[in-house]
């Protein structure tokens, strides 16, 4: 890499001679040498870069967060206005006539491997650089190994047989001979969770930025990948579960301990729906382990903003106005909720008979509980 390019706009009103002569005095001030780059402010412009790039390469039509391939399951439909409204997405739903050059399928794997090399772009220089000159090599190193980890966890949870682009110094003509087939399934798995130890090991308990992971997030996202992990499904005839890895299953207890997250500030918070209310102040609240960032009132016409969700339901007047119905709760998931609270129902009836009996012996001990599960059973019938 012997020069970092940075994009550069150079707007001219001069007439063709003066341009000419603008261009013979003065040397090109777009690059940077293989030193200057490695100065703190430079390496943290491409540290920035590699988040940034997560936020300006979502759609509203390719978004990160999935939700567009989730008709593939039993839990939602499509919407839209009929079946020709976001055609590819109804071939994912109906399971028939999906190719690999259906732009849902080849944009998301582009936009995602994009991610991936900025953060590589980032990981090459960091680790070129000194400590003794950039104190915070370290942490940086592991939050973009995160950043990695996640572009692949995304891709490999959606395409499953994946190139894994581990080697931050690839040349372009490299990547052509990247085989998606390098890796079996458990160890492509494994790929993902040895970069999210090394940001584990190395990421700080808090961050002063919130766009930043922290030691949480790593073990959050280390709990959610050996989940994956530990389910194998290696025929590819069917994609059932052929095997459960108990030691696996185990790592993910482990990564999930409380006092993890407890350390960082983490917790529950006192109201669910605290996590979705779209005021400022419930941003990045207590159960928010790592986001990305956007912004708004910071000085550009529209703000940098989260239209990943612009298309889907609900439409909220004076929040997300627009949308296009898109992304229906499916019978099946309601159905499934309204089992759950039966369930529940069920449970406390059981619980308070029980409750109940004991009473009879000591009456003043459950007197608390008895009046919450009271409570609970009215609320869940009220649901």
């Amino acid at each position: 890499m012997k020069k970092i390019i940075y994009s550069a706009l150079v707007l001219a009103t001069l007439s063709m001679t003066s341009c000419s002569d603008f261009l013979d005095e003065h040397t090109p001030q777009a690059t940077l040498s293989d030193e200057q780059v490695k100065e703190a402010n430079h390496v943290d412009e491409l540290v920035t870069s590699a988040y940034a790039i997560f936020i300006s390469a979502e759609d509203i039509n390719s978004s990160f967060s999935m939700w567009n391939y989730d008709v593939r399951s039993d839990d939602a439909y499509k919407g839209g206005n009929g079946t020709s409204d976001g055609d590819v997405f109804h071939q994912l739903e109906i399971e028939q006539g999906v190719l690999t050059t259906n732009w849902n399928i080849s944009d998301m794997w582009q936009r995602l491997y994009n991610c991936i090399s900025r953060a590589n772009t980032a990981i090459a220089l960091l680790e070129q650089v000194n400590s003794t000159v950039y104190p915070r090599r370290d942490e940086r190193l592991a939050e973009m190994k995160f950043l990695r980890a996640y572009g692949h966890f995304l891709l490999k949870r959606l395409y499953k047989n994946i190139p894994f682009v581990v080697d931050p110094n690839l040349k372009s003509e490299q990547y052509n001979m990247l085989s998606n087939r390098e890796y079996t399934n458990d160890q492509g798995w494994q790929v993902i969770i040895d970069d999210l130890m090394e940001s584990y090991n190395n990421l700080p308990v808090h961050q002063a930025d919130k766009g930043r992971p922290t030691k949480a997030s790593a073990a959050a996202f280390l709990t959610k990948v050996y989940m994956y992990k530990a389910y194998h499904q290696d025929n590819e005839n069917t994609n059932e579960v052929t095997s459960i890895s108990k030691d696996d299953l185990l790592k993910a207890v482990q990564f999930s301990d409380p006092s993890i997250y407890a350390a960082g500030g983490y917790g529950l918070e006192s109201d669910f729906h605290n996590n979705f209310r779209p005021e400022p102040q419930f941003e990045n609240g207590k159960e928010s382990l790592w986001a990305m960032q956007y912004s708004i009132n910071d000085g550009t016409k529209n703000g940098n903003l989260n239209w990943s969700y612009g298309l889907i339901v609900p439409n909220i007047p004076g929040v997300t106005d627009g949308g296009c119905d898109f992304y229906k709760p499916s019978q099946t998931l309601l159905m499934l909720i309204v089992q759950m609270l039966m369930a529940i129902h069920i449970l406390v009836h059981l619980t308070i008979k029980t409750i109940i009996k004991q009473q009879i012996m000591q009456t003043h001990v459950y007197s608390l509980p008895l009046v919450f599960l009271v409570y609970l059973m009215n609320l869940t019938l009220s649901s």
